[in-house]
């Protein structure tokens, strides 16, 4: 009896005021870290965020993460896709960069074609995944709208992340890259926004695919597929460069996905690194912006 007499005696209830917040997170941007490390110290990565952020006001965001092209690195790779300059638009960028070889190149470990060449067999898959579940902990993060986009490489990477981790993934955006050679290496979840962006000149990547990997056409068909949806439709022609007169650049979106998007757009006349202007940039982005789990 005495016993249970103490242990009443020491049961006591904090006052509301004393309450600790549920979200340790702060609202304060000067507060949040400006790089991320995930499960490898030895990687850090940037993170930038918006500078005037009200939780009233803005929510919880997107987060975007860039993934550069083999042998590039994160601030390379930002001089094509600029979200760095263009987060108080309303989401998080992380910037990481990849292992580097025995040549000083740096890749992600995508496909079997793309771009692991020295066979390291290191984790990306793991490594980015540990970034998003840091950014949750210090960063507003909307987890129904995680998204990756990348050039090459980080392109061959962000389809690789959407076959493997669908459940968390909103939308992929992949310039001139690729996914793995057979369909049946790919089985997604479930559905995952998909827009593939290629140069039908590439001849590093090519455009009607290669040995390794197939091309942009089979490759959005077969996220069409995996997505559900109903039958391709053409969009108007857009002008994505400056360098090429008139509409350059074709769109291809398939209708009736499920809850999803999947599209291709073709850059007629360009190769691997087409010379975009701001309204590729801004259409890229609000695509991505978009795009919800």
């Amino acid at each position: 009896a005495f016993v249970v007499l103490l242990t009443a005696c020491n049961t006591e209830t904090a006052p509301v005021d004393e309450v600790e917040d549920p979200d340790p997170r702060s609202e304060d941007p000067d507060s949040w870290p400006k790089e991320l490390t995930g499960n490898d110290a030895d990687r850090p990565a940037l993170v930038v965020a918006p500078r005037d952020y009200s939780w009233e006001e803005h929510g919880m965001l997107p987060v975007i993460v860039l993934l550069h092209g083999f042998g590039a690195n994160s601030s390379v790779q930002d001089l094509i896709f600029q979200l760095q300059t263009r987060v108080d638009e309303g989401y998080i960028a992380i910037l990481p960069e990849g292992t580097e070889n025995p040549d000083s190149s740096q890749f992600w470990n995508g496909t079997e074609a793309c771009c692991d060449f020295y066979g390291s067999g290191v984790d990306d898959v793991g490594y980015l995944m540990s970034l998003i579940d840091e950014a949750i902990e210090h960063f507003p993060v909307d987890e129904d709208r995680v998204l990756f986009t990348g050039h090459s490489n980080g392109g061959f990477m962000s389809h690789r992340l959407a076959c493997e981790q669908a459940d968390r993934i909103a939308g992929i955006a992949s310039l001139a890259g690729s996914t793995f050679d057979k369909k049946a290496q790919c089985k997604p979840s479930q559905p995952v926004s998909m827009l593939q962006i290629h140069g039908d000149l590439d001849d590093s990547i090519p455009y009607g695919g290669s040995s390794g990997y197939p091309g942009a056409v089979e490759l959005t068909e077969r996220w069409a597929g995996y997505n559900g949806c109903g039958a391709a439709v053409d969009d108007p022609d857009r002008d994505y460069s400056d360098f090429t007169d008139g509409s350059e650049t074709t769109v291809v979106h398939y209708r009736d996905c499920d809850g999803t998007t999947t599209e291709l757009w073709s850059v007629i006349g360009s190769g691997h690194v087409p010379l975009f202007n701001d309204a590729w940039r801004d259409d890229l982005l609000t695509w991505l912006l978009d795009q919800r789990r």
